[in-house]
């Protein structure tokens, strides 16, 4: 903003400037000032001078503040994926408000719908930007899954994935998977590498009793890409590898941005090659360190 009052000796005076809601920006000067955090719209701003008799005047602009779209991005479950009929599914994702500093849009701006493939009604939704569809919500198909986000504006973007939900074979059971480590929402990072991450889980199905970590496999996701942290001895890995409570990284590459949130995902593989998963999500931060 910048501006120019002149006093009846031709002197420039300090001008006063003020938001549209009458707040005051900084101290009276002669300089511009720069403002931010705009919301989108017809922002109104007020510039004021006084001279040394104390005559004040005051003058309006009128700014249009246009609103960009949200970012939106699903991070879970990843691209493609598939999960039998059962499973709980974890759902999470990130956005961004350019028009507010690359904030965060607030929970209650973001939806999920979940659709059949060629469908338009959603048979499950839910609202913010970590949530899950219970186990059993969704029969055997492929699905469109939607994540929208809304901004103050009214902007709205979303982002989809597929997944694909699979029968149980008759007689067949899933293994039941509970992950004891690491908790949702935990930060790891250092450096160019994750500090190193505990994962630990316990699996058990009613065919086989309890599963032993040499049938288990932990897998990190964020979009399109999946790593391998641990693979079970019995299933692929190294002869003898037991995935049930293990130290795992996570690389990243060079110049990755920071507050990833990664889901971290543990299957079970059990005697019918029928896989249990139970998955969490962490952030994985380079700049931590």
């Amino acid at each position: 903003l910048e501006g120019r009052f002149t006093s009846y000796a031709g002197l420039d005076l300090p001008i006063q400037w003020s938001r549209p809601d009458g707040t005051p920006i900084g101290e009276p000067t002669l300089d511009p000032v720069v403002v931010s955090d705009l919301a989108p719209g017809t922002q109104v701003f007020t510039a004021s001078a006084t001279d040394i008799f104390g005559g004040t005047t005051h003058a309006q602009v009128a700014i249009e503040v246009a609103n960009r779209e949200p970012e939106v991005s699903i991070t879970s479950p990843s691209s493609n994926a598939y999960r039998y009929e059962g499973e709980q599914i974890v759902l999470a994702g990130s956005t961004s408000d350019a028009d507010l500093l690359h904030q965060e849009l607030p929970d209650d701006a973001v939806t999920w719908n979940v659709r059949p493939v060629g469908q338009a009604n959603p048979v499950f939704s839910t609202v913010g930007h970590h949530g899950s569809i219970p186990g059993g919500a969704l029969s055997a198909g492929d699905y469109e899954i939607e994540m929208r986000g809304t901004d103050l504006g009214n902007a709205s973007i979303s982002d989809t994935t597929l997944l694909t939900i699979l029968p149980i074979p008759p007689g067949e059971s899933l293994p039941s998977v509970t992950i004891i480590a690491p908790e949702v929402g935990s930060v790891f990072g250092l450096g160019g590498t994750a500090d190193a991450i505990r994962v630990a889980a316990f699996a058990s199905d009613e065919q086989d009793g309890v599963i032993p970590g040499t049938r288990m496999r932990w897998t990190a996701s964020y979009e399109d890409t999946v790593i391998v942290l641990c693979e079970g001895g019995e299933i692929g890995g190294a002869a003898g590898t037991d995935c049930s409570d293990t130290t795992v990284s996570i690389p990243l590459s060079p110049g990755a941005p920071v507050d990833f949130g990664w889901e971290l995902s543990v299957q079970a593989i059990d005697s019918a090659n029928l896989p249990g998963t139970a998955t969490t999500i962490v952030t994985v931060d380079p700049g931590i360190g």
